[in-house]
Order: structure tokens, then C-alpha cells, then sequence
């Protein structure tokens, strides 16, 4: 496993940071004394030990190492500390957030060039704006600048309920920034945990056609734009929406995303990897299927297709919440947005590249217990190097392999 991403995949929750995504990986596939059908001793869980860098954290959200070895980490309260390779930890700045209904500080990426210029950049939400931000700051020393800060995008959000703002952000291979952002829905009260659409009037935050379908919002999205040094962003070819198409967003890469709290890119092939966690629904009904858990992939931009479809395309009912009665099923050709008449259809919506029951039953692969596939910043691509046969990394067996763990087992 690179340093590299292994430093990306794992800040846990439980505010521990350590470095040890392969432990995790080695546990979940011996779980239950299972072992590999080939007798692999890279999947034996004792040759791998976790070390603790920094405890007593409030609510680490991301981490980055930078090229010589500092790690700068955030907090949802708004602190960005830093750990430095003598193990000294310092507190680089501290950003004025609004931090309820999960806002708060929520993601971070160093520039491609940051050895140079020491660019970091960091979502957040301001206390003085109803919505998230992200702003570029310049790293003096150990700590930020913050009379450098220069905005780069931002885009409102509804703060009268929770919740879902997701905030990932990753440079990827094309050195343009993907930003993930949730659909900003309250998940409960009506919807039953199935699709929430509901169009009342006043039950805006209950309903993610308003943004998670919706092409000219930025929420419920992954973002891909190109940071322009004097502030703003560029919008780079290829994305889902070409500039100045009418009732779209050109800054979107990927829509119909629930809550894509962590994503990872492939620095091989450019494709993009986040996990959502699925809605409550216990059991299928005449409003859609149950509750899934999903594992993406970006090939390309595309709607993903929440929140009319789940899992493999399983497609929600059209429900009428004034008679709480069932309607015909969404079809993934041809999704239609019923509170944006002007435009006749959405994109074709994708399947989810893999998806899990929100009980998950391949216990020898897992185990029991609650799922968090939402928890998986670690899915990333594996890539081998003839090095690893030294360092006791994994073997080549693996290589291209996806690699992801789960908090919760």
C-alpha cells in the first residue's frame, strides 16, 4: 500500500488517527476465521499493527500529507491542526463555522503544487452565509494565512433542518478539483426512509428533486472545476453539462448523489469512487425498494440517479404525500423532475457499481452488524510495485483491485 493513500483512507471517527488501512482490510476479509482460499499470508491479521499519531480529537473530518511529510488535519468544529513528522502537533488555524445540522468544517486538499506555493484549500460553512464555500489559503510556515483566503465556489443551502452536506474534496490525475456535496435532505419524517419527494409547499428541506435532481443546483453532486490563481473557477471540458445550457450547473461532473460523504480518485485512470450510505426503508414496498448501501464509480459525468433510483437502478414510486398514496415507478431512461417543468428529462440515470442490503448477508466477506458504507473514504484502486515485495506490502495478485473498508464491523 503507497503512504499515500493510505494516509487518505483512514481518520477514524473515534478520534484516533492512524495509518493502518491494510489492518482493516485484512481484518474485514479474515473475519469469522476465514482465510484465503490460496492460503495468502498477506490477508494473516497479525502481520499488520495499527499505531496511534494523534488522540483526543474533536470530530476529524480529512487528512493530507503534504510532500514533506507534515499531515494537516480538520475538525468539524473548524480547527485545522497539523502533525508534523517529529509527532509534534500544532494548530495551524482555527475557521469561524456554522456547525450545526453536520456543518462545519468538512473538507480539505493541498494543490498539486503545493510544495511550491503552499496552496491548501478547505470547504466549509460560513456563519455569515447560509450555504458551504470553498476558499484557497496560503500555509506560512505551520499555519494558515488567513488573511490570504480567496474563494473559489460557493452555493446556498437550507439551514431550517438536517442535514447530508457530505464535503470531500480530491485532486484528480487532471489536476482539475472534484468536490463532493450532499443532497441536503432531511432523511425521516414522512418518506418512511424511501425516496424523499416530498413537493408540499414549506417541505422544501424534505424533498431532494429541489437538489440532488435538480441540474441547476449544486448540492447532492460531485463538483469538477480548475481553481484559477486570482480566485473563481474554470470549467474544464467534460463534464455533464456543457456552459450554458439552460437550467444546469456546468460546475457539475456527477448528480443524483444522496450524501457522498468520502470519494477517492484513481490517479491510474481518473475514475472517481465514493460510497452512500442508503436510505431506512426495512423492507420493499408498493413506494420502492428497501434500504441499500452503494459503492460508485465515475467513469465519465452521469447522473447517479438518487433520489428516483437506488442500488442497480431499483426505482422508487412517484408518491402523493397530500393522499400518502403510491403512484406509478420512476423510469431510469427517462427521470423526470416533477418541480422543474421546463426541462422534459433528466440524464439516464447509472446503476451504483456495487451494492450492499442494509442488512448485509455475505457474513464470511463482512460479518454481521450495522452497515456504513457511507464511512468509505478508503475505497481506493490498489495499484502494485515491485517495491511492495520488500516492505511486505500487498502482493501483485491485487493489483487494479478496489479496496474499502467499513467502520461499523
Amino acid at each position: 500500500m503507497r503512504p499515500s493513500q493510505t494516509a487518505h483512507s483512514l481518520l477514524a471517527a473515534s478520534a484516533a488517527l492512524a495509518l493502518a488501512l491494510s489492518s482493516g482490510v485484512a481484518g474485514a476479509a479474515a473475519a469469522d476465521g476465514d482465510s484465503d482460499s490460496d492460503g495468502d499470508p498477506s490477508l494473516n491479521p497479525l502481520r499488520y499493527s495499527a499505531r496511534s499519531l494523534i488522540e483526543g480529537m474533536a470530530q476529524p473530518m480529512e487528512f493530507e500529507v503534504a510532500p514533506d511529510g507534515r499531515i494537516f488535519i480538520i475538525e468539524l468544529g473548524g480547527k485545522v491542526k497539523l502533525l508534523k513528522p517529529d509527532g509534534a502537533v500544532l494548530l495551524a488555524a482555527e475557521i469561524e463555522v456554522f456547525a450545526a445540522q453536520e456543518n462545519g468544517l468538512l473538507g480539505l486538499a493541498l494543490d498539486p503544487a503545493f510544495a511550491a506555493n503552499g496552496w491548501l484549500y478547505l470547504m466549509y460553512s460560513p456563519p455569515n452565509f447560509d450555504g458551504q464555500r470553498i476558499s484557497r489559503f496560503t500555509v506560512e510556515g505551520d499555519a494558515l494565512d488567513r488573511k490570504s483566503e480567496t474563494v473559489i465556489l460557493e452555493w446556498g443551502t437550507q439551514r431550517h433542518e438536517c442535514c447530508h452536506h457530505a464535503g470531500c474534496m480530491e485532486f484528480g490525475p487532471d489536476g482539475n478539483l472534484y468536490a463532493a456535496t450532499g443532497d441536503n435532505t432531511h432523511p425521516h419524517a414522512d418518506s418512511g426512509g424511501y425516496a424523499p419527494i416530498d413537493e408540499r409547499p414549506d417541505r422544501g428541506p424534505w424533498d431532494a428533486q429541489k437538489s440532488a435532481a435538480n441540474p441547476g443546483d449544486l448540492r447532492g453532486k460531485i463538483l469538477r472545476i480548475k481553481p484559477k490563481p486570482e480566485g473563481g473557477c474554470e470549467i474544464p471540458p467534460g463534464n455533464l453539462f456543457p456552459p450554458g445550457t439552460p437550467g444546469t450547473r456546468p460546475e457539475i461532473y456527477a448528480m443524483g448523489c444522496r450524501n457522498p460523504w468520502r470519494m477517492t480518485i484513481d490517479p491510474a485512470t481518473g475514475f472517481v469512487y465514493w460510497g452512500e450510505v442508503g436510505p431506512d426503508a426495512g423492507g420493499d414496498s408498493e413506494r420502492g425498494p428497501r434500504g441499500y448501501d452503494e459503492i460508485n464509480q465515475a467513469r465519465g459525468p452521469g447522473n447517479h440517479g438518487w433520489p428516483y433510483f437506488i442500488a442497480d437502478n431499483q426505482p422508487y414510486a412517484d408518491f402523493d404525500y397530500v393522499a400518502m398514496k403510491a403512484g406509478p415507478r420512476f423510469d431510469p431512461a427517462k427521470p423526470r423532475n416533477r418541480r422543474q417543468q421546463h426541462r422534459a428529462q433528466g440524464p439516464a440515470a447509472r446503476r451504483a457499481r456495487f451494492h450492499l442490503l442494509y442488512v448485509w448477508q455475505v457474513r464470511a466477506l463482512v460479518g454481521a452488524g450495522r452497515r456504513r458504507a457511507h464511512r468509505l473514504p478508503a475505497s481506493a484502486v490498489f495499484h502494485f510495485k515491485d517495491s511492495f515485495r520488500e516492505t511486505g506490502g500487498f502482493p501483485e495478485r491485487y493489483d487494479g483491485c478496489l479496496l474499502f473498508f467499513d467502520w461499523q464491523r
